[in-house]
């Protein structure tokens, strides 16, 4: 892992910490997103979707995801993935770059990423 990760990692990591612990500090704008989200997966109808959530920071929007379908969640932070392992253990979560990340191409029904720019 490069300096620059590491910096983005830990940058990541406190934001999370900080601002997104699940069910306790989410917003009420990313609850909004977040149902949207849901609603639309929901409308789609495939059944047991492959969902890949980009920027999943502690999970807690994977969490939901996982009701759909089986779920992958990567972000740069290190130990908030670590705490979403615990917590969600099964879901697939994965810390690094999501250009970096070695995940099997082609193999996602769906991509989520809110609140997530790139």
């Amino acid at each position: 892992m490069s300096p620059h990760q590491v910096s983005e990692s830990t940058h990541w990591d406190e934001w999370n910490s900080r601002y997104r612990q699940p069910e306790t500090m989410i917003d009420e704008a990313s609850f909004r997103r977040m149902h949207s989200v849901l609603d639309w997966l929901e409308r789609l109808k495939i059944p047991h979707p492959k969902i890949l959530e980009i920027g999943c920071g502690t999970g807690w929007l994977s969490s939901k995801l996982k009701t759909f379908g089986t779920v992958t969640g990567v972000d740069l932070g290190i130990s908030i993935i670590e705490a979403a392992k615990r917590r969600e253990p099964d879901i697939d979560f994965r810390s690094g770059d999501i250009f970096e990340v070695d995940l099997p191409l082609a193999s996602f029904d769906v991509v989520v990423t809110l609140e997530t720019l790139f």
